[in-house]
Order: C-alpha cells, then structure tokens, then sequence
C-alpha cells in the first residue's frame, strides 16, 4: 500500500438540544484526509476534550498506517490554539494552518464534507422518525455510508478503498433504524422469559463484528450479531407500525368448517377499530393488537358463566368473480362447477380449444404453429420429411427424361423387332433406375 504523509482538516460542530440530561454528548470533531478523502468523526461532551482526541488519532496512525501527520488545518477555534495544543504540535513537528476571519472557504473541503454529513444525518434521522437524542448514532453512521460511497473526485473509488487498499463490503449493510429481534441478552434461568426482544438498530459497531442495538423493553445499548431484521418496519415512526399492525394480524384458531374467505372478511370488519387506538412505537410490539383481543371469547355478565355466548361464524355472500387475466384460460372456480367423473370428456379438442381466446391471442398461437421451412441443404437433408420429398422430386425427374428418350426413338422408328427399344447401356442403366417396365414401351409402340 503506497504510503502518503496525512494533511487533515478538521471542524467542531455543537448539537443544540433543549435536554440535555438525555444525551452525552453535544459536539463531534470531524477530521478528513486531503489525498484519501477519508472522513473520521469523535463524539464529544465537552469542547476541551480535543487534545485528547488528537492524540488518540495520531497515536492511531501512526500504529497502523505507520505515517506522521503533516499538516492540520482548522478554523480560529480555541480549542486548537491553546498552549497544549500547540505543544503536541510542535513536539510532533505538525504545521497547524487556520483560515482567516469570516472566510470559511479557505477550510471548504471540511466544510463541504460536514454539509454532506448533515444531509445523509437528516435523511436517516426523518426516514426512521428517531428523536434528537438519538443524532449521535445517526452522525456516526452517516460517516459509515459516507466512507463507502463511490465519488467522482477519487476517479469512481471509495475513500474506503483507497485508504486500505481494498474494495468495500455492502452485504452487512441494513437500514438504519429499523425494527430487529434479537435473541435475549439477559444470562438468566428462567425458561419462561421470551427468546427473542425487540430492538433498535443505531448502526454498527467498530470493535466488535455485530450490530449496535438498543433494547426496547429496557432501554439499554448492546451489541449482537444474532438477530433477525425487519428493514420496512421503523419502532419510533407511527405510520410505519400502524402499517405493520394492519399487514400481520392475529386472529383465533378458524374450526375445520370455516373457509379462508371467511377468515379475511373477518379480519378486515374487526380491524376496522385499529385506527382508533393509539399505540406507542413500543407498546405496539409488547401489547396483543386489538385483533387478538377481540377474538378472545366473550360472555353475557347477564348469564351464568357457564353458558357462553357462542357467535355464529359469518359467512360471505359476495359474488366469486375469476380475475380479468384468467379470461384466456379455462379453468374451474369452485368444485360444484366440475363436472361429474363419468361425463369427462379427455379428447384433445374438448381440452384445448380457441373458442375462449381473445383475437390477439389466437394470432400469437398461429405464428407459433406455422411451419419454418428450410433455407439451405444442409438443414433440409436433417429433416425425413424434406428427404422423402427429394427423393420422390428426383424420380420424377428420371421418368420424365425416361419419357423423352422414349417418344425420341419412337420418332425415329429406333425399335426392336420385338417391339422393344434398342437402347444402349446408360439408357438401359436410366431405365432400370427409373423402375419402367419395357411392355410400357411397347404398348405405347403398338398405341402409336
């Protein structure tokens, strides 16, 4: 790997959030590489903890890319002023650059980059409905796309790829703050507790292989990689649970006589009441939907408790229509419109008929049943049909010629006292080929 010394710009940001007992942190240090384009991003809780953070990352660098930083170029913060600051640059030997006054510009590639993050923050934070004290999650996973986008400035390549030298991987990629059910992280004996929890996914964690998650139930951030995803539902955005309550309901067990028909018309007049009751994103998932809880059975408190109340199951009068795209196909709706065992008819044409088809169709199926004939020899002689045709096209040619030569010697009263053709051997050769019998001559001798 070609090995480059590292010219960084850097720039603080500060989050202003209106509860700050939520969250802890309120600002992030964003540091990119000038030749890689490479973005890397510190969570702070206080602005003073930026030495600290310089250190860490230089010590970083120079461990596993065994380079020195060159230059850092910064913007009049005070941070990067202070004497400690200026100590660890001078002792690393690192020329600390700082734009002018009110001239943002002359630190644009930072600046360009902290808009970009904003952007891809906004759209992941509003896709996933998260609240504000969830930025920090957002922030570092904007950074995690960011790293491994393709841009044009790289010639097409990812500043992932030209860093380590090594293409990037998408297929552990999941949507960010999406639904997840992972297996229960609690080490306790109990068997009865649920195998799986509901959980939150705030993006991916960097010195584990796994998934960071939040558990719904307790509040509390792990991490996990057993867990299943559910990419189209998003806890903490109403209209997305809404959907998912109405997509996946919960009913009773149907007895044997109830039709699946039945069922679905069922479902669909009692779910008619879950718009009208408001569900928390995590009491959603926790609570049985309001489906479920109809369907339990229901008593008369005017009836002794022994003699339930036992609601007949509704059946459905609609019409059964076949859908508009079976119009071509003729098929059996319902089993009283199958005919009875001894009156089949299995003939082919009573099976396969055009009598239902659109004009359309009926066309299509005639171009498929017309005959391509051969274009060269060499495809005619593959068929028997075309070498039985040339066989025969060539015996009526041998007899036509067998003709001519006959009606020649007639005229030329070249004829035998017998009455037969004097011929000579290749004339007698076509003759025999040609599968004549010689009283045909004659008697064509003696008609003439």
């Amino acid at each position: 790997m070609q090995v480059h010394a590292l010219n960084l710009h850097t720039l603080i940001f500060g989050v202003h959030i209106k509860f700050l007992l939520m969250v802890n942190y309120r600002y992030f240090l964003t540091i990119v590489d000038d030749h890689s384009q490479a973005t890397q991003v510190y969570l702070l809780q206080l602005k003073s903890r930026v030495l600290t953070v310089l250190q860490k990352f230089w010590s970083y660098v120079h461990t596993h890319f065994g380079v020195s930083i060159k230059i850092i170029r910064s913007d009049n913060a005070l941070e990067f002023d202070s004497g400690p600051c200026e100590e660890f640059f001078s002792k690393h030997d690192i020329v600390h650059q700082t734009s002018c006054v009110d001239c943002p510009q002359q630190n644009g590639r930072v600046e360009r980059k902290h808009k970009h993050i904003l952007e891809i923050f906004r759209a992941l934070k509003f896709q996933a409905g998260l609240p504000l004290h969830f930025w920090g999650d957002c922030v570092l996973t904007a950074v995690y796309i960011i790293n491994r986008l393709p841009s044009s400035v790289l010639h097409n390549k990812t500043p992932f790829e030209i860093l380590l030298n090594d293409h990037p991987k998408y297929d552990h990629m999941k949507v960010f703050g999406c639904l997840a059910r992972a297996s229960n992280p609690s080490r306790t004996h109990d068997k009865f507790e649920p195998r799986g929890v509901p959980c939150l996914f705030l993006g991916y964690s960097l010195r584990q292989k796994g998934y960071k998650l939040m558990n719904l139930l307790r509040k509390q951030c792990f991490v996990s990689r057993d867990l299943q995803f559910y990419e189209h539902i998003f806890p903490y955005h109403k209209d997305s649970y809404q959907q998912y309550l109405r997509s996946i309901p919960h009913v009773a067990t149907p007895s044997k006589d109830t039709c699946l028909d039945d069922m679905l018309l069922h479902m669909s007049s009692s779910g008619s009441t879950k718009d009208s009751i408001a569900i928390s994103p995590v009491e959603s998932v926790l609570s049985p939907s309001p489906v479920q809880q109809s369907s339990l059975p229901i008593h008369d408190h005017a009836q002794p408790s022994s003699s339930p109340v036992v609601q007949p199951v509704r059946r459905s009068t609609r019409t059964k229509k076949p859908p508009t795209w079976m119009s071509d196909f003729v098929t059996q709706t319902s089993a009283s419109e199958s005919p009875a065992a001894d009156n089949i008819d299995t003939s082919l044409v009573a099976v396969v008929s055009s009598v239902t088809l659109t004009s359309s169709s009926t066309a299509f199926l005639a171009t498929l049943d017309t005959p391509c004939d051969p274009v060269t020899f060499s495809e005619a002689v593959k068929d028997v049909k075309w070498c039985k045709a040339m066989d025969a096209e060539l015996r009526a040619w041998r007899r036509m010629v067998l003709a001519r030569l006959l009606l020649c010697h007639l005229e030329k009263g070249q004829l035998g006292a017998n009455g037969y053709a004097e011929l000579s051997l290749n004339q007698m050769a076509a003759l025999t080929s040609g599968r004549l019998d010689l009283w045909l001559l004659a008697a064509g001798r003696n008609l003439g």
